[in-house]
C-alpha cells in the first residue's frame, strides 16, 4: 500500500493505464471497421446481384418411373434464375492502320556517299555496274520531287540483279495492303526491242530476314514494261505504273525487298525508279517505326504499384499485439517499482 500511497506512483499507474484504454479502444474501432468492409469476417454470405438463384426439383412419387419416362407432361425440373450483371470484359484495343514503310516516298533523303533512301538498304549481285540515285526528275517522280533510281548498265552475266530493303515491324496474322508505285525505263526503249530484258520484282521475307537471296523469298515480277530510258526531244509521256495486293503477316517483322532484274548480258543500261511504297495495316509492338532525330520515348507509370502510407490502425491483428505487449512492458515497470520500494 505504500506504492500507492504515493503520489506520483498513482499518477504513473493512471497514465499507463489510459495509454492501455485508447489502443484497446482503437483496436476494437479498426476490428469492426474491418468487418464493415469485409462481409466474410462479419458472418454474412457474399452475393452477386440482388437475390441468390434458386433451384425446385419436382421428384416422382415411387412407382412413377414409367409414366415420367412415357407423358412428355409430367412435371420437370424447373429452375428461377435472378439475372445478374455480367462483370465487365476487357476488349483488347485494337491496333492503330497507318504506313508501316519509313520513308516510302523518299521525302526523307538519301544516305549519303550510297544513294538509297534513309531507313532502306541496298543490295546486288555483282558483274555489272550497278547504281543507287536521288532521281528528281518530275516525269519519273510519282509522290513529292524524290523517287529511288536503281541502275543496271554493262552485265558481264545475264539475271544481274540491284535493289532496296526495309524490314519493318507488323502485327502477326494481321492483313496489310501492299502498294509500289514507279517505271521501267532502258535503252532499247520497249519491252520487245530488250526482248522483255528489264523487269522489276518485289519479294517478302515473312520473318524479318535480310538476305536478298533467301529461299524463303518468293519474288513476284511487276507487269511493267520498258519505256524509253532518256527524253532526248522532251516530249515524252511516261507511263507511271502502280501495283497493289494484300499480304498477311506470319511473325512479328517482315522485310521488302524491292530489285530491278537485267535479263541479258550486254553493254545497255537499264533504269527502275520505284516511289510511293506504302504497306498500310496494324502497327506492330514498336508503335511507329524509327525517324532520324526522332524523340526517345518517355517513360510511363507502372500500374498496380501499392501505395505508401502509415497502414498501424488498418491491422486489428497488430494492434491487438502491440496492446498486449504494451500491458506486459507496463506489468512489469510497476512489479520493478514495487520491489525498489522499501
Amino acid at each position: 500500500m505504500g506504492f500507492w500511497n504515493n503520489r506520483r506512483s498513482r499518477q504513473l499507474i493512471l497514465i499507463i493505464v489510459m495509454a492501455v484504454a485508447l489502443v484497446l479502444a482503437g483496436a476494437l474501432a479498426a476490428y469492426a471497421d474491418s468487418t464493415e468492409r469485409d462481409p466474410m469476417a462479419a458472418g454474412h454470405a457474399y452475393t452477386q446481384g440482388d437475390e441468390t438463384p434458386t433451384a425446385t426439383l419436382v421428384v416422382p412419387v415411387e412407382g412413377a418411373e414409367a409414366a415420367v419416362l412415357e407423358n412428355t407432361e409430367v412435371a420437370t425440373p424447373t429452375s428461377t434464375i435472378t439475372p445478374t450483371t455480367a462483370p465487365p470484359t476487357h476488349t483488347p484495343t485494337p491496333h492503330p492502320a497507318a504506313n508501316v514503310i519509313f520513308n516510302g516516298s523518299f521525302e526523307e533523303g538519301f544516305v549519303e556517299g550510297q544513294g538509297m533512301g534513309v531507313g532502306w538498304g541496298r543490295f546486288q549481285n555483282g558483274n555489272v555496274m550497278a547504281g543507287w540515285y536521288d532521281d528528281t526528275w518530275f516525269k519519273v517522280v510519282y509522290d513529292g520531287e524524290h523517287a529511288q533510281l536503281l541502275e543496271l548498265r554493262d552485265a558481264g552475266d545475264s539475271n544481274r540483279y540491284v535493289g532496296i530493303f526495309q524490314t519493318v515491324s507488323v502485327v502477326p496474322n494481321a492483313e496489310y495492303e501492299l502498294t509500289l508505285h514507279g517505271l521501267v525505263r532502258s535503252d532499247e526503249g520497249s519491252p520487245e526491242a530488250s526482248n522483255y530484258g528489264y523487269r522489276m520484282q518485289y519479294g517478302i521475307d515473312f520473318n524479318g530476314g535480310t538476305n536478298w537471296e533467301s529461299e524463303d523469298i518468293q519474288w513476284v515480277e511487276l507487269m511493267w514494261d520498258d519505256q524509253p530510258r532518256e527524253d532526248l526531244m522532251g516530249d515524252n509521256e511516261y507511263r507511271m505504273e502502280a501495283y497493289s495486293t494484300r499480304i498477311k503477316a506470319q511473325t512479328d517483322k517482315l522485310t521488302l525487298f524491292i530489285r530491278g532484274w537485267k535479263k541479258w548480258p550486254d553493254f545497255k543500261e537499264g533504269n527502275f525508279d520505284i516511289d510511293g511504297v506504302s504497306l498500310v495495316g496494324p502497327q506492330g509492338p514498336s508503335g511507329t517505326q524509327p525517324q532520324p532525330g526522332g524523340d526517345h520515348p518517355t517513360a510511363t507509370p507502372v500500374p498496380g504499384m501499392p501505395e505508401t502510407g502509415f497502414v498501424f490502425l488498418e491491422n486489428p491483428v497488430l494492434v491487438v499485439a502491440s496492446a498486449a505487449l504494451l500491458v506486459v512492458l507496463t506489468g512489469g515497470a510497476v512489479w520493478s517499482l514495487a520491489r525498489r520500494r522499501p
